[in-house]
This record gives structure tokens, C-alpha cells and sequence, in this order.
């Protein structure tokens, strides 16, 4: 990417967390005006003219904008009230004597699908800066991640500090999408870890050791069960491939220092304090609650098959499938996957399996190099990559980290370094040389 794309590409990463995470409307919209200008860069630049994107890229990258499309498609209104899910509110809208009209888009609340498809702009922004960044770019926006992360470690020793905060939540809303974000931090700081060593030729094992426990308290700290359990293990395992890896390269023996990252971590903050939210987790009543609303959300999204209630619509239209025995207003689903299928349908199906085709591919030449005990440099950062998103998706089975900016960007993010071409290909010569890969990895 040109400097113009790249400096747009870091304020959107740098701002995103900033506010609430991004989950605010002055904050959203700031991002969706960055996002536009990027995207217009980046479709004016030399990468994109290079690269010739896959058909399925294509179906994930403009899957905002079509779904949207799809369900702001105006039918005759006896139509709609024949599809699916729709019949309550043609019946609503008749007995307060509401005109209809002669046409009605198949969302139930246009307005709320394009917002929601104008949200998607700085994750389709991110995705593309991910894929068409170069080895020094991914390094530097790394970083980037990293400090924004480590700042926000220490605005929640602040907030313990200073307020008594049992669970600080940095500039979140919520302590476990600032969990999930330091999570995905520390796969940023396996990346730049990896990309600093192939251009040195080796690691700073004390930098990097000293990063990788602030933002493992940082988690701790924020007592996110979810986090814990789904997403943390797999970013530790990226720093540990990543480090042994570069040990093999390198003959240095400092692994021991790895080793001994995750308990002065937990010895930092305490073992009954990391795991005091675990021990009630079964008789805990927000645990039975989410249990509640992903089980009455996926009756909800089989309702309104297959097109969807509308994108964005999941607050207003989940009331009618709200068990009785739950009080106050639930703006999620609090699982991304069943909140997806409720507002998009069977046309979010068909976005999830073109992701999964890319990304299969993608695995499947990792893992035939892997068992050649041969990886190139590129393979390993898309390696890296690969054990973020990993955590990201299985975190999201328990909350709704998709549906705010500054995760969903971050993931986006990586999920486009992870996509992207080697940059041998794209230069159509030899680019970098093979190293084995020590089969302690």
C-alpha cells in the first residue's frame, strides 16, 4: 500500500478503541468516514490493480452492502406479510389502522440495515489493509496494536487504582470485548515480534517477554471467563510457535522465559482472583440467562428464514421471543453466529461458507508445508494470524465481539494478513528462503 493508505489504515485501527471501543455513534461514523477514504486509496493504488482478488473474497468483502441491498428490495406489501416471521407485523400495522402502502422492503427496520451496512465499512477497510500491506506494514501497525493494548493495561491498573474496580474495562464498555481485544493483541505482538526477527535476523527476548505479560494481566484482570477459556490459549500459542521458531533459527535459549510468562502473570494478580468467576460459573445466573437468549434467539432466526429480520433489527425485533422469565432489554444475542443468522439469514450462511473456503485453502497449504517440516516466513505470519482469528471465533460462541468496531476491526485485520498472497508470489520470484520447522512447534 501507498503511505496515504497506510496512515488512513492506522488512524482507523488507533481510533477504533478509543470510545467505547467504537460502539458509539460519533465514534462510528468518525470510523466510516476513515474507512471510505481508505478504501478509496486503496482502490486507486498500485496493490489493487496488481492483485486480482478471489470471486469468494469478493462475496465476503462486499457482504455489507448486499445483504443490505438483498433486504431493502421493496415487495408488494401482501407479499411481505407472506414471508416469513413478517405476518405479526402486517397484522400490527392493520389493527392500528397504520398505512402500509402498496410496497415494503423485506427488512422490518430499513433504516437500521443501513446503518448496519455502513458499520461494515471499517471492517471490509481493515480486512483489505490486512491483504495488501506489506511485511514492514503489518510490522508497523503491529506495534501500533501493541501500544494502544499495553496503554490500555494501564489505564485498568488506574481504574483499580483509583475506583476499586473489580473488573476495569480500559476504554470498553464492557471488560470482556477489552479482553477479547488484548487477546487479539497478542497475536499483533506475535506478528511483530516474527516480522522484527526477519528483518534482524533475531528477537528481543526481553521486550517481548515483558509485552507479552502485561497484556496476559491485563486479561486477568478483566475476569473474562469467555476470554479465558476460548481465546487466550491459542494467542499464547502463537507466541509460543513464533518463539520457537525463531530459537531454531537463532540457537538462543530463551524459551525458559515463555515458559514462565503465563505464571508470574496469574502470580501477578492472584490465582483466587483469575479464577473466582469460574468456581460459580454453573449457578451463575448471567451464564443461565445467555443460555436462555441464544436458545430463544435461534428460535427467532429460525422464524424469519431465509432472508432475515434486516440487518440491525435484532434489538427491536427480539422482544416477541424474549422468555417471561427475563427482564430488561437485550440488545444481543451474546453469540455473533446465532445473532447473524437471526438478522441476515441464510444469506449470512452463504457469507460464513465462502469465508470458510478462503480460509480452508489458506490451512490447507499451511498444513501441507507443516508436514513437509518446511514453512516459509509469509506462512508463518498467516500462521500466527490464523491462531488469533481462532480465538476471536471461538470467543464470539459466547459474546457478541463482532458487533464492536474495535474487535471486529482488529480481527479483520488479521483476518487479511492471514488471506493474503506471500509476497513471493507477488513478486513471481523466490522472495524467501525455506527454513524447517523445529518439530518441537
Amino acid at each position: 500500500m501507498g503511505p496515504v493508505a497506510f496512515w488512513v489504515a492506522a488512524l482507523v485501527i488507533a481510533a477504533a478503541p478509543l470510545l467505547y471501543g467504537g460502539n458509539r455513534p460519533a465514534a462510528l461514523v468518525f470510523l466510516e468516514l476513515l474507512s471510505i477514504i481508505s478504501l478509496f486509496v486503496i482502490a486507486r493504488s498500485d496493490a489493487w490493480r496488481a492483485d486480482r482478488l478471489p470471486a469468494l473474497l469478493w462475496i465476503v468483502i462486499t457482504s455489507p452492502l448486499w445483504i443490505a441491498a438483498i433486504q431493502l428490495i421493496p415487495l408488494p406489501t401482501a407479499l411481505w406479510a407472506a414471508l416469513p416471521g413478517h405476518g405479526i407485523y402486517a397484522e400490527i400495522l392493520r389493527a392500528f389502522g397504520a398505512d402500509v402502502g402498496t410496497l415494503r422492503p423485506i427488512t422490518l427496520i430499513p433504516a437500521a440495515t443501513w446503518y448496519s451496512a455502513l458499520a461494515g465499512l471499517p471492517v471490509i477497510a481493515a480486512l483489505l489493509t490486512g491483504y495488501f500491506a506489506s511485511r514492514r506494514q503489518i510490522e508497523k501497525l503491529s506495534r501500533l496494536v501493541l501500544a494502544i493494548a499495553l496503554i490500555q493495561v494501564a489505564v485498568c491498573f488506574v481504574q483499580v487504582a483509583t475506583t476499586g474496580a473489580t473488573r476495569p474495562l480500559g476504554t470498553f464498555a464492557n471488560p470482556n470485548h477489552l479482553a477479547s481485544y488484548l487477546c487479539l493483541a497478542l497475536c499483533a505482538l506475535a506478528c511483530s515480534a516474527h516480522l522484527a526477527a526477519v528483518r534482524t535476523g533475531t528477537l528481543s527476548p526481553l521486550a517481548w517477554s515483558i509485552c507479552a505479560i502485561a497484556l496476559l494481566v491485563g486479561v486477568l484482570l478483566t475476569r473474562s471467563r469467555g476470554a479465558q477459556l476460548f481465546a487466550l490459549l491459542p494467542s499464547v500459542a502463537a507466541l509460543a510457535i513464533v518463539a520457537t521458531y525463531w530459537i531454531n533459527m537463532t540457537r538462543r535459549s530463551w524459551l525458559f522465559a515463555l515458559a514462565g510468562i503465563a505464571a508470574i502473570s496469574v502470580g501477578f494478580v492472584g490465582i483466587e482472583f483469575a479464577t473466582a468467576r469460574f468456581s460459580a460459573a454453573l449457578g451463575d445466573e448471567s451464564t443461565q440467562m445467555r443460555v436462555d437468549m441464544a436458545v430463544s434467539s435461534l428460535q427467532g432466526a429460525l422464524r424469519f428464514l431465509p432472508f432475515g429480520s434486516g440487518l440491525g433489527t435484532f434489538e427491536a425485533v427480539y422482544a416477541q421471543f424474549q422468555p417471561t422469565t427475563m427482564t430488561g432489554l437485550v440488545n444481543h444475542a451474546h453469540m455473533d453466529y446465532i445473532e447473524f443468522l437471526f438478522e441476515a439469514g441464510l444469506l449470512f450462511v452463504v457469507v460464513a461458507i465462502a469465508l470458510a473456503v478462503l480460509m480452508g485453502r489458506k490451512l490447507s497449504a499451511l498444513l501441507r508445508a507443516g508436514r513437509g517440516q518446511i514453512i516459509t516466513k509469509d506462512s508463518m505470519l498467516s500462521l500466527v494470524c490464523a491462531l488469533g482469528l481462532l480465538g476471536f471465533l471461538l470467543h464470539s460462541l459466547v459474546e457478541f465481539n463482532m458487533r464492536i468496531p474495535a474487535t471486529a476491526i482488529l480481527a479483520s485485520f488479521l483476518a487479511g494478513v492471514f488471506l493474503r498472497p506471500s509476497d513471493a508470489s507477488r513478486r513471481r520470484a523466490s522472495g524467501d528462503s525455506m527454513t524447517p520447522l523445529p518439530s518441537t512447534a
